[in-house]
């Protein structure tokens, strides 16, 4: 029995040489090691080169080629019995061949192999624990012998925040089953690894080690992290679209399966219309209207209601929105204000948002840009402070790039410098202020560049400042983007935090950007009616600070924001939500 570990790569020199030594450092060593490169414009032969004759370096002057053809070129250059995949990015544990190799060599007739995977951050990190997610205490010695169907059920369900029970690194397959024909599938796009497991229990029986051997890294510069939200979102829908099209017919995959396909298709397609409505991009939603018009030949079943209504909703809203913005500028206005009356008319009037006299010892509170505090909270704020809360502040950003002044630098200078002001205004100390100094507009979200470092930033503050709650910028938020980053590093900081605390969201932009008809959609039993009617002077006087401190053309500082947004910070009341 020999194994070969073939590791395709271009442009990957950054993590590249961690995947070879790990393939170099098995306990059973592999009979081979192959690096194939696509045609990288780095250092990738320099690296290869310290590693030979142990690793054979191959070089395809006529790449890039894509990453899907890359792993099939470098699977046709393997020698041995066996062969794992590993990615530029990846590692292997030193015990996975030796492992595999027992587990192989009591199941002769298996050719397919797994074992689970920890996922780690760009700095090795973990960040989800493959043995915690899957087995949730139960032993890690078991080795599981799936059919065919039963692995693809196993692939399918989500184990906590991981989307598989396993991902590449850590799987071993027969040269004969890509001899067959069961190989990787350029035609199904991003999941083509998805794809490929889902096909190989035509060929052969499975057997999954429940033991985490390998790392999967979660970066911004992975074939995922690279291509951005809305790129990732359409590449999905097509993809999962393309498995509903792929099985429709065959009797291999059951209902339960196929509903999993549907489900997928469905939600993406749905996203990308609401993409399309966000950025009024007319190309993104031709691709949504040719994607759903493929949905519909395609006559999927009944078991989604609900998606199926969420995606009639997000088309006509699509619609909607493309009409009014053919408005006039003031009839768009009008709308606006109509939209937010009506948000705050029902929060108002409805018994099912209940006011709250909150008190706690100590607060932080997460601002994407230096005002936000105020206009989603100030009057909370407030409040709190009377009590003798301790208020700590976390400016994710300085706000450079509120696009009112033509020096970055001199923007951040003032807004940070006019943040200090209103805190010290309002009674919070300057000691009480943290800053993450964060790129305003690009602040990371899961899966991007710098994500890791910034939660871990909030976590060790947490740690060390032991608040009774963490408040941060609600995800409906929508725009800006940093904001639903705000969202997500909150809650992935208290999650990961050793001390426990409460995690609640709070409104700034929902008021302008919540449709009526998604007030149905909100989750009336965790969200709080703050009465800020005593506290409302003082809050406009906070808010005016920052609104009122100009550039020399008379700009304020914070950005032009829309009149009806600014109104809504002068209701009576502020909404928080309880997450956590």
């Amino acid at each position: 029995m020999t194994f070969s570990i073939v590791i395709p790569t271009y442009n990957g020199e950054k993590y590249l040489e961690e995947a070879i030594l790990s393939a170099l450092r098995q306990n059973r060593k592999a009979d081979e090691i192959i690096v194939y490169d696509d045609n990288s414009t780095g250092p990738t032969k320099q690296i290869c080169r310290k590693y030979f004759p142990e690793v054979t370096y191959y070089f395809n002057h006529l790449g890039p080629s894509g990453f899907v053809n890359g792993w099939k070129k470098a699977i046709v250059l393997a020698k041995s019995d066996f062969i794992a995949i590993l990615h530029q990015d990846d590692l292997l544990y030193p015990s996975f061949l030796e492992e595999a190799e027992n587990a192989l060599t009591l199941n002769p007739d298996v050719k397919h192999l797994f074992t689970l995977c920890d996922y780690i951050d760009e700095n090795d990190l973990i960040i989800n624990c493959g043995e915690k997610s899957v087995l949730k205490g139960r032993s890690t010695d078991k080795i599981i012998r799936y059919s065919g169907l039963d692995y693809v059920r196993a692939y399918q369900k989500k184990y906590n925040k991981m989307p598989h029970i396993h991902r590449c690194p850590g799987v071993i397959t027969h040269r004969s089953i890509f001899d067959d024909g069961c190989n990787y599938n350029a035609e199904a796009g991003h999941i083509a690894d998805d794809d490929f497991f889902y096909r190989i229990g035509q060929f052969t029986q499975v057997i999954g080690i429940m033991k985490s051997l390998g790392s999967f890294r979660i970066h911004k510069e992975s074939e995922t992290g690279r291509i951005g939200d809305v790129i990732l979102v359409r590449q999905l829908a097509t993809d999962y679209i393309y498995q509903v099209r792929q099985w429709q017919d065959s009797d291999y995959m059951g209902e339960i399966e196929m509903s999993y396909f549907e489900h997928y298709a469905l939600k993406f397609v749905r996203r990308l219309f609401l993409y399309s409505t966000r950025l009024k991009d007319k190309n993104l939603k031709e691709k949504a209207l040719m994607l759903y018009s493929e949905i519909h030949q395609l006559k999927f079943s009944n078991a989604h209601k609900l998606e199926h209504y969420k995606l009639e909703t997000s088309k006509f809203l699509s619609s909607f929105d493309e009409v009014t913005n053919q408005f006039p500028e003031t009839l768009k206005r009008i709308y606006k204000c109509i939209n937010i009356n009506l948000i705050r008319g029902f929060l108002l009037s409805s018994e099912v948002i209940n006011s709250t006299d909150f008190y706690k010892k100590r607060l932080i509170i997460l601002a994407p840009h230096p005002d936000d505090e105020i206009f989603g909270l100030g009057g909370f704020i407030i409040q709190n402070l009377i009590k003798k809360c301790e208020i700590n502040i976390i400016y994710l950003t300085d706000g450079e790039d509120s696009r009112t002044w033509s020096s970055k630098e001199e923007i951040k200078r003032q807004r940070i410098s006019i943040s200090d002001k209103v805190c010290k205004s309002v009674g919070i100390a300057i000691s009480n202020i943290n800053r993450l100094h964060l790129q305003d507009g690009s602040i990371p979200k899961f899966g991007q560049r710098g994500y890791d470092e910034a939660v871990r930033s909030i976590k060790e503050l947490i740690d060390l400042l032991e608040p009774d709650a963490v408040f941060a910028t609600h995800p409906l938020d929508y725009w800006p983007f940093d904001h639903v980053a705000c969202a997500q590093i909150g809650m992935e900081a208290v999650s990961q935090s050793k001390h426990k605390t409460q995690l609640w969201y709070y409104w700034v932009w929902v008021w302008y950007n919540l449709k009526p008809w998604q007030i149905c959609t909100l989750n009336f039993k965790k969200m709080y009616r703050v009465d800020i009617r005593k506290q409302m002077v003082e809050k406009i006087e906070l808010k005016n600070l920052y609104l009122n401190s100009a550039t020399p053309d008379g700009k304020p500082w914070s950005g032009l924001l829309p009149k009806a947004l600014l109104k809504a910070f002068e209701y009576p009341v502020e909404i928080i939500e309880r997450i956590i």
